[in-house]
């Protein structure tokens, strides 16, 4: 069974990061929980997929903004870690999954910028907790040709539990998947086994989860080509 790391800091442990690494085992992997030090990276090269985990919000200086009021649970050293973490993935080549903060990482990580609050209407359909976390709360439409509609076909109807988004979408990634009022939802890079997700399968019923199903197959098939690792 292939292995797959998730990362974590000891001292913010997520409530559910259990899921994770449950979700990985019901797609028939092992999960490797990896700690938000600098010599976890070198830890990658002996792992078969990386999946990159919820949490606290994206320090903007990173996409060159301030930080809005709402921002919180700002962390430079696990951004650092995990920015040299994905890095390495796409080194080395093997398969990514980042979920909700995950997403954000990988477009910051690659040139893009966030969305730091949404507002206006909007928020209705992404009111981070306002719902139980498994709640399927609004739907999501997946491009023609993209991993997400190959797993989950035409559509999906997800759970929200994030007050930021994608904003710019960084240029090594394309847009595969929005809500119905156009918040990204999806991103993937073309041709490469790299899938971001704003939406928490590892909360949703049943398991295993396809999102997880697909990571444990490419992890099974083996290493693919080296792929860009920055926006430039």
């Amino acid at each position: 069974m292939p292995s797959l790391p998730a990362n974590f800091r000891d001292e913010q442990v997520d409530l559910h990061l259990a899921a994770y690494s449950d979700a990985v085992a019901a797609a028939g992997g092992v999960a490797l929980m990896l700690p938000c030090i600098d010599t976890s990276v070198e830890a990658l090269d002996h792992m078969d997929a990386l999946v990159l985990t919820g949490g606290g919000d994206v320090d903007p200086a990173l996409y060159g903004e301030d930080p809005h009021e709402t921002v919180y649970g700002i962390d430079t050293h696990r951004d650092r870690v995990e920015i040299a973490l994905l890095r390495r993935a796409l080194e080395i080549g093997i398969p990514v999954l980042a979920i909700c903060r995950g997403m954000q990482v990988l477009n910051v990580a690659l040139g893009g910028s966030l969305l730091q609050h949404i507002e206006g209407e909007e928020v209705g359909l992404h009111a981070a907790w306002e719902y139980p976390v498994s709640a399927r709360v609004h739907t999501v439409a997946f491009d023609e040709g993209s991993i997400a509609r190959e797993v989950f076909g035409p559509g999906l109807n997800v759970n929200t539990l994030h007050h930021q988004a994608v904003g710019r979408v960084a240029p090594t990634l394309v847009c595969t998947g929005r809500a119905p009022d156009g918040i990204v939802e999806s991103v993937e890079i073309p041709g490469c086994s790299v899938w971001g997700m704003q939406w928490h399968p590892e909360l949703l019923a049943p398991q295993p989860d396809p999102a997880f199903a697909w990571l444990v197959k490419r992890a099974s098939i083996g290493l693919a080509p080296n792929i860009p690792t920055g926006s430039g």
